[in-house]
């Protein structure tokens, strides 16, 4: 069973658990999980809008900024002209939010479509993306979680964007990107 057929047959479980009850937290993640599950556009465009929907209502922000930029993504992918608003959108709801789990998510999909349509605010959401991983690396005290983080295919595509995008990025939490692993 390949990784995108196990993630779908969890998804059945966690399901079939909602049906009993389960928290909205956990209701709003399953909806962004199917849709990253989802290989029809469409459908996965219905999830993360449900998604942003009852993440909002439930002041879940890194899970509404998350599904908007995946959103956006998606609206890229369907050469829909609402996709600029909906990662700006997704960006101004990140950044009241330092600190979140999915923030280095947020910029990366917000500078990679920012960049891809050449919008002039790719440079500050990739500089962003930078920011957070120095940021991660700053409150990180042990060496070997800092080195796992950045060996990361998130971090990885953050820093080729950062490089992609003539963002500088010298050395992170005063060192040099080789003595960290990265």
């Amino acid at each position: 069973m390949g990784a995108l057929d196990h993630a779908r047959h969890l998804l059945l479980e966690v399901g079939n658990i909602g049906k009993r009850g389960v928290a909205p937290y956990h209701r709003v993640h399953e909806h962004i999980v199917r849709a990253l599950c989802d290989e029809d556009p469409l459908s996965r465009l219905v999830l993360l809008e449900q998604a942003v929907t009852m993440a909002d209502q439930r002041s879940l922000g890194a899970f509404a900024s998350y599904a908007r930029a995946l959103r956006a993504e998606t609206l890229v992918q369907l050469n829909d002209e609402r996709a600029i608003p909906s990662i700006n959108e997704a960006l101004f709801h990140h950044a009241r939010l330092q600190g979140s789990e999915y923030a280095l998510d947020v910029t990366t999909l917000g500078g990679t479509i920012l960049r891809k349509v050449g919008h002039p605010l790719a440079v500050d959401a990739v500089r962003a993306g930078v920011r957070c991983i120095e940021e991660t690396l700053r409150t990180t005290t042990h060496v070997a979680l800092k080195s796992s983080f950045l060996k990361t295919p998130l971090v990885g595509r953050a820093l080729a964007l950062a490089a992609d995008s003539f963002v500088e990025v010298r050395s992170i939490d005063g060192r040099d990107m080789d003595t960290l692993g990265a």
